[in-house]
């Protein structure tokens, strides 16, 4: 629903959420539509194109590796932002950067758990606490070593947004 206030004051309320947003920073564009944006705002859009993705994987797949075919340069330049991140976050990191050669430590005094669901460690990740997405860095500090469930389920959540389970 789009009130006539809408073209001045540049809002617009969610037909998902119901929540009124700013129209730039919460829809996306649509040029079939007579505002230009969305019906959903980009929070709940996101969260319907994750739900479609989990519930059609496969289709989501096929989806994904055509429009990787299609996009190389694209895909080129995302694997190079990706990588300019990483190396930004190594070089932004507060006192020396993890080696392997702290791993077996880590191990030892994690007493062979997962730092996250305390299940023991038969094969594990290295796994970055505040992830480099989200603004951590590669030091000991930011390190521990996590069971692939967890690390895999946590992604790129802070703790405090990721309730870890037992294994």
């Amino acid at each position: 629903m789009i009130k006539l206030s809408t073209f001045y004051n540049m809002t617009k309320v969610c037909s998902k959420c119901g929540i009124e947003k700013d129209l730039e920073s919460g829809f996306a564009t649509d040029n079939g539509r007579t505002d230009g944006r969305q019906r959903n705002c980009r929070n709940c859009s996101s969260n319907i194109a994750k739900l479609w993705r989990k519930q059609h994987p496969n289709r989501s797949r096929t989806i994904s590796y055509k429009w990787k075919d299609r996009n190389p340069n694209k895909v080129k330049n995302i694997d190079r932002a990706k990588k300019a991140k990483r190396r930004a976050a190594t070089a932004n990191t507060i006192g020396e950067s993890y080696k392997a050669a702290d791993i077996p430590e880590l191990l030892i005094v994690q007493r062979g758990l997962c730092a996250y669901c305390r299940g023991k460690l038969e094969s594990y990740h290295v796994e970055h606490v505040i992830p480099l997405s989200r603004g951590g860095d590669n030091s000991l500090a930011n390190i521990v070593l996590a069971c692939p469930p967890c690390n895999l389920s946590k992604s790129n959540k802070l703790l405090q947004e990721w309730i870890p389970k037992k294994h």
